[in-house]
Formats: C-alpha cells, structure tokens, sequence
C-alpha cells in the first residue's frame, strides 16, 4: 500500500465527513473521520498525525448491522465503543 501524507493547517482545516474524533494510544495520536456515503456503510478513515503531517493508515468499513453492535445511546460512548473493540484492535494488529 502507498503511504499518502497531508500537511495540516489547522487554521484552514474544514472537515465535511458526518463526524470525526480523534484519540492517543502509545503516545501517537490518531484522528478518525466517519464518512457515510451510503445508509448501509460506515466508512472509518483513520489517521495517524506526526507533527503537522497526517498519513493515512487504513479504512475500516462497518455495515449498518455491525455498526449496531457498537451503538448506544449518545455519541461518545459509540465512538469509544468503536475504538476499543474495532480501531485499537487493528492498529495493533499492523504494528
């Protein structure tokens, strides 16, 4: 796979993506962006940041069934759902 780096300026940064968070594991921050193209797929695009440059480290696609699994009833506690048991899993799983 070919690495694709962005450089960040924050000040300029707009994110047209339904929801992004963004979480540390081992000291390297990790930025998450939810990109919902279809009513049936939850598309995880997750990077990593270094400094001011971003590169992308993988897409995790969830069905709407699977994404239900994780779901409660407020955004947080999905997103840490998701994280624990779908995103740390892989990253670390690529290490």
């Amino acid at each position: 796979m070919e690495t694709m780096y962005i450089s960040v300026d924050e000040s300029q940064m707009s994110v047209f993506f339904l929801d992004c968070f963004r979480f540390c594991m081992n000291d390297t921050e990790y930025n998450v962006f939810l990109n919902k193209r279809d009513l049936d797929v939850y598309e995880y695009e997750i990077w990593k940041r270094d400094n001011r440059e971003m590169s992308l480290v993988t897409i995790v696609s969830l069905s709407l069934d699977e994404f239900k699994e994780y779901y409660y009833g407020d955004e947080r506690t999905t997103n840490c759902s998701i994280i624990d048991s779908v995103i740390v899993p892989l990253i670390e799983k690529m290490r």
